[in-house]
């Protein structure tokens, strides 16, 4: 019998989208092209998931906050707790009726949304 992969095994990276780059370090004194150098591997970015295959808003639940799918936690909640610390694993292992790709799903959600904020800080 074959073991499962769970589900954060899947959303592993594999080595091979992965390459070695040699950066100056940070906080060094020297010049750029003098300065001791570190070798440090970089992840192939992946593309945002789809969030609305995941994340609904609907009036009906919660006030109409956006919600994990066929739930009532909150996109707030799910970041929230990321936030305070908790792993992608801890909230699976506390609330088993969602799925990784559903913290992801959060995840990009907070993103899409934040990027079509204004910035208020900004000085005139």
């Amino acid at each position: 019998m074959t073991p499962s992969r769970s589900p954060l095994a899947r959303g592993r990276r594999s080595a091979e989208s992965s390459k070695l780059v040699r950066v100056p370090l940070v906080g060094s004194h020297l010049p750029t092209e003098t300065a001791p150098e570190k070798e440090i591997r970089l992840m192939n970015p992946e593309p945002l998931q789809k969030w609305t295959d995941r994340i609904v808003i609907d009036e009906a639940i919660l006030t109409g906050k956006p919600v994990i799918k066929r739930t009532r936690l909150a996109v707030a909640f799910i970041i929230d707790l990321l936030a305070r610390g908790w792993s992608e694993a801890e909230i699976l292992e506390n609330y088993p009726g969602i799925a990784i790709e559903d913290i992801r799903a959060c995840l990009a959600y907070a993103s899409a949304t934040q990027n079509k904020e204004k910035n208020v800080h900004q000085s005139p």
